[in-house]
């Protein structure tokens, strides 16, 4: 009996060490499966109780992997459903969602470089404490990052054994560098916009709200006023009773209300 003890100790320190090079599965569902198959009928014995407990004494004794729940996500794009592109400029968008994302895991820091003294140094010793869970969760970060964006942009961006934070830097680069030149464009398409191109109102307030957000982007925010009268201006005549109703309230309404 205690030799046969003293082997199963030997067999489940082996099986113990394979498992943890190959499995990612959490300790209870390891320990499960061992209940399943010591517990099995057709292979009970009377040593299967002691062994069963002497197997899970073991393995919960030694160090157990780390475990995150970002390291759980397998299809971000559910997420975050926006594809950021050099084409459309949703950067504005997908910048919003992303950090939401990297808030929910506390993750935020990946991307972004704390400032608070108290935020620096608590960074610093997470890090320190566990590098190799640390460089884990950076690495999931930064595929959330090349998941959710066109193959050109992957293109651009692409370094070898970069960091989220890295890859994050140049894609803010790309889209917020140029601001004068690009927030001229931008004033220029809203100028020239007209409602004779979209094929109903909504369409045709999405981009406005667009174009008005890309300008936020690069610093040339439009003022709630100037909105609503582009909206209220670009309507054909079948809408006229409503812009007269809306240009006619003081203070106007916000953008928001007005497309509704």
């Amino acid at each position: 009996m205690l030799y046969m003890l003293l082997n199963s100790f030997f067999l489940y320190a082996l099986e113990y060490c394979i498992y943890s090079q190959v499995s990612n599965k959490p300790a209870g569902i390891q320990i499960l499966s061992w209940y399943q198959i010591s517990f099995n009928p057709k292979s009970l014995t009377t040593t299967s109780t002691p062994l069963f407990f002497f197997r899970c004494i073991f393995f919960l004794m030694v160090d157990q992997p780390k475990f995150h729940p970002a390291l759980t996500i397998t299809n971000v794009k559910s997420l975050i459903p926006i594809t950021l592109d050099a084409e459309h400029g949703m950067y504005h968008s997908w910048a919003a969602l992303f950090t939401i994302l990297v808030r929910v895991h506390d993750l935020h820091h990946h991307i972004i470089s704390p400032t608070e003294a108290n935020e620096v140094a608590s960074y610093a010793a997470s890090k320190a404490a566990d590098p190799t869970l640390w460089k884990r969760l950076d690495a999931a970060v930064l595929q959330w990052i090349y998941g959710t964006i066109s193959t050109d942009l992957l293109h651009a961006i692409l370094l070898k054994d970069d960091t989220a934070q890295g890859a994050w830097a140049r894609l803010e680069s790309m889209f917020q560098d140029n601001k004068v030149s690009r927030a001229t464009h931008l004033e220029e398409e809203l100028a020239d916009l007209n409602f004779e191109n979209f094929s109903s109102i909504d369409s045709y307030c999405n981009h406005i709200k667009s174009l008005v957000d890309r300008l936020a982007d690069v610093d040339a925010p439009l003022t709630n006023s100037r909105l609503v009268l582009k909206l209220t201006v670009g309507l054909p005549e079948a809408y006229a009773g409503i812009v007269d109703i809306i240009q006619n309230q003081e203070p106007l309404p916000l953008f928001a209300s007005s497309r509704s």
